[in-house]
C-alpha cells in the first residue's frame, strides 16, 4: 500500500510539473509573440517618422536651392544696376555704413567705432557695389534661415511634437 501511495504521488508529482512546463512554455510563447508585435508597431512608427523626415528634407533641400539661385540673380542685379561711373564723384558715408552693419548684427551704431580720423560724414573704404553684394547677401541669408525655420515647424507639427 505504501508503494501504491508512492506511486500515486510521484505520478501526480510528475503531472504537475508537466502543467508547470506547458503553462511557461505558453508564457514564453505570448511574451515573444508580444515583443515580435511590439517591435513591428515601433518599426513602423519609425518608418513613418523617417519619412515625414525624409520629405521635410528633401523640401527643405529644393527651397535652399531656390535661396542660393536668388541671391546669385540678386549679386548679378546689383552688378547690373549699381552702375559706379555714375556714381563715383560720391562716396558711401561711415555713417550709412554703420547703420546698416549694426541693424544686421544686432548692435547699435553707436556701439561700433570709427576708423582714426573718420566721422560718419567721411567717406568708408567701400563702394557702393560692395555694399549693394553685402546688403542682398545678407537679406538672401535671413529669407534662407526663416525658411529653415518655418520646414522645421512644420516637420515638427506632422511628427506631433509639442513646441511651447
Amino acid at each position: 500500500m505504501l508503494a501504491v501511495a508512492a506511486g500515486l504521488i510521484g505520478t501526480g508529482a510528475y503531472g504537475a510539473h508537466e502543467i508547470d512546463a506547458n503553462a511557461l512554455t505558453s508564457y514564453k510563447a505570448e511574451v515573444a509573440a508580444a515583443t515580435a508585435k511590439a517591435a513591428a508597431v515601433a518599426a513602423a512608427q519609425q518608418q513613418a517618422n523617417d519619412n515625414v523626415a525624409l520629405s521635410a528634407a528633401t523640401s527643405e533641400a529644393a527651397a535652399q536651392a531656390a535661396a542660393v539661385t536668388k541671391l546669385q540673380k540678386d549679386l548679378s542685379d546689383a552688378t547690373a544696376h549699381v552702375v559706379v561711373k555714375s556714381i563715383t564723384s560720391s562716396c558711401v558715408p561711415y555713417g550709412f555704413v554703420r547703420v546698416l552693419y549694426a541693424a544686421g548684427h544686432g548692435v547699435t551704431s553707436d556701439s561700433l567705432g570709427y576708423s582714426t580720423g573718420q566721422s560718419d560724414g567721411a567717406c568708408a573704404p567701400v563702394g557702393w557695389l560692395d555694399l549693394a553684394y553685402a546688403i542682398a547677401r545678407d537679406y538672401n541669408h535671413a529669407l534662407a534661415n526663416g525658411e529653415k525655420l518655418t520646414a522645421l515647424q512644420d516637420l515638427l507639427k506632422k511628427q506631433k511634437v509639442k513646441v511651447e
